[in-house]
């Protein structure tokens, strides 16, 4: 193999690092965004819980039927925030599987360059011997 190879493998591994950077970035503004939909669905659940509490302690109609549109209100956040959440999940193991695929690829490269380098370094030996041995007499009235 060539230096031109080893060289060209290692622009093709730093393009792959790159990329891996910038999953890894993806990936952990995902998560965060999934921590803040658990954190959301998590309040207006309490908010849900809490204003069903309230409606069986009302005594006026209208108030009754207050309650009852901020329970609707709050169950359809709730669900909307659980869609947001399932989206979040389906995109973030997208997101790990094309990541993992990149680190395996990363690996691949990293082993031929490796092997590249070595033979690089073996015929350079090679070379090195030949130059450093002196030519084989020649046998007379061969030349």
């Amino acid at each position: 193999m060539s230096e031109r190879r080893v060289k060209i493998l290692q622009l093709m591994r730093r393009q792959t690092r790159v990329k891996a950077g910038q999953l890894s970035g993806r990936l952990a503004a995902i998560k965060d965004q999934e921590y803040q939909e658990f954190d959301l669905a998590d309040r207006v659940r309490q908010m849900r819980d809490h204003a069903r509490l309230g409606a069986t302690s009302i005594g006026h109609g209208g108030d009754l039927t207050w309650a009852t549109f901020v329970g609707k209100t709050l169950t359809e956040q709730l669900g909307a925030s659980h869609a947001r959440s399932a989206e979040l999940q389906r995109e973030r193991t997208a997101l790990e599987a094309e990541l993992s695929k990149v680190m395996t690829r990363d690996k691949s490269l990293r082993d031929t360059q490796e092997e590249a380098l070595r033979s690089v370094k073996s015929l350079r030996a090679e070379l090195e011997e030949r130059r450093d041995t002196p030519p084989a007499p020649r046998p007379p009235g061969s030349g």
